[in-house]
């Protein structure tokens, strides 16, 4: 009995094995939100990476994320790392800031072994609107290539919901009186 239940759980990992080089290794999220602000009161917070703390929901998830800040303060080359609980380590550096069309940023995480390029860019229209999308791929070891191609099946589903609250976060804060 024993054997047998040994020899369905290595076909069952086995099979989830083969099946992991037929799924792709690349992933893209993207959500948007209108907000009733110009982009001259959404750039500051995005130009920033200190001013995150206020809308990304990193902050929120886990109470114990804990950036530290390199480079300049704003605007290209401004980085931030961390060493998180829930998110592992972790670095961010913004690539592009345009006051009228958004930011563009390179994040990679667990040491390498995840790539991501996001954006958050403007878009006009009677009201801002502002779409953030991320895209990226797993590593390249053995270990990346399959199980984390099980993330990237997933990936909408597991980023989709902070990437939706940081959205709001950032409407909120956007449309108030006090967005500095």
């Amino acid at each position: 009995m024993i054997r047998r239940l040994v020899y369905i759980a290595l076909g069952v990992l086995l099979t989830l094995f083969a099946v992991s080089f037929l799924l792709s290794s690349e992933f893209k999220v993207e959500r948007a939100t209108e907000v009733a602000a110009q982009p001259g009161q959404i750039y500051p917070l995005l130009n920033n990476l200190e001013r995150w703390q206020r809308w990304w929901p990193w902050y929120e998830e886990d109470e114990r994320f804990q950036p530290r800040f390199e480079g300049p303060d704003r605007g290209p080359g401004a980085a931030m790392a961390w060493d998180s609980f829930k998110f592992g380590e972790g670095r961010l550096v913004l690539q592009a800031a345009d006051p009228l069309a958004g930011i563009t940023y390179d994040m990679q995480v667990e040491q390498g072994h995840m790539h991501i390029t996001g954006s958050i860019r403007f878009e006009p229209g009677i009201m801002q609107r502002v779409v953030w999308d991320v895209s990226g791929s797993v590593g390249s070891s053995l270990l990346d290539r399959t199980l984390g191609k099980y993330f990237v099946l997933f990936a909408d589903r597991n980023l989709g919901p902070s990437m939706e609250q940081g959205l709001a976060n950032l409407k909120r804060i956007a449309e108030s009186k006090d967005e500095g």
